[in-house]
């Protein structure tokens, strides 16, 4: 199988300051680029429940698709692990 992509990136997005979006590099996916909108922490199940959305795409939009669902929430538990181990991280709405 095809790698679903080489590596992924923070990007910025139109001005957008509300959201961080996601660029993926090489592979299957190359070239899309996503937002995560809402993500909910479930203590009961240890899970992560979130939505996002696609902004960019090359060839067709993955949005939806089992395999990007599972790439996407992959990458969302990188981000999570990560900004815990450097404790960079808000709870909550941003303050203005």
């Amino acid at each position: 199988m095809k790698n679903l992509y080489d590596k992924w990136s923070f990007v910025e997005k139109d001005s957008d300051q509300e959201h961080w979006f996601i660029k993926l590099t090489g592979g299957k996916y190359h070239g899309v680029v996503y937002k995560y909108d809402k993500i909910q922490l479930i203590d009961e199940t240890e899970s992560i429940n979130f939505d996002y959305e696609v902004v960019d795409w090359l060839d067709n939009n993955p949005e939806g698709m089992n395999e990007f669902n599972g790439l996407v929430g992959n990458i969302l538990k990188h981000v999570l692990e990560d900004a815990l181990k450097h404790d960079d991280y808000i709870v909550g709405a941003k303050e203005s």
